[in-house]
């Protein structure tokens, strides 16, 4: 294969890769993933695996311009790895956070009933 074509698919892999580092940056400053839906993580994760499978296919056939397309499918599966794992995390403290929350002020208010019957 022409090099023109082997430099193009590596600058290609690069490029995908870096897609995905301004939504991993914004949901860390965010501390919220809330706006990235189960849905799109699925889809992109077939859609990164069929990728993967086709150009396995082609390194096995002894076609090692494929390089770029595995390394690259690897690349985004560890990014969207990254990035699921963030929008879990989040969610997850998220909730367990207002949970506590909830439990404070529920107890601070119950005691404050309490309290406001002792005085009356």
């Amino acid at each position: 294969m022409n090099i023109l074509f082997v430099i193009c698919g590596y600058i290609s892999t690069i490029l995908t890769t870096i897609s995905y580092l301004p939504q991993i940056v914004t949901v860390i400053m965010h501390k919220s993933g809330k706006n990235i839906s189960y849905p799109y993580i699925s889809l992109i994760f077939i859609d990164i695996l069929f990728y993967l499978t086709y150009g396995i296919g082609f390194i096995v056939n002894n076609n090692l311009d494929a390089i770029p397309i595995v390394v690259g499918s690897c690349l985004q599966l560890i990014s969207l790895g990254l990035l699921f794992t963030l929008k879990v995390y989040y969610n997850t403290s998220k909730k367990i956070n207002n949970r506590k929350k909830n439990r404070q002020e529920a107890a601070r208010d119950s005691g404050n009933d309490a309290t406001e019957e002792i005085t009356k």
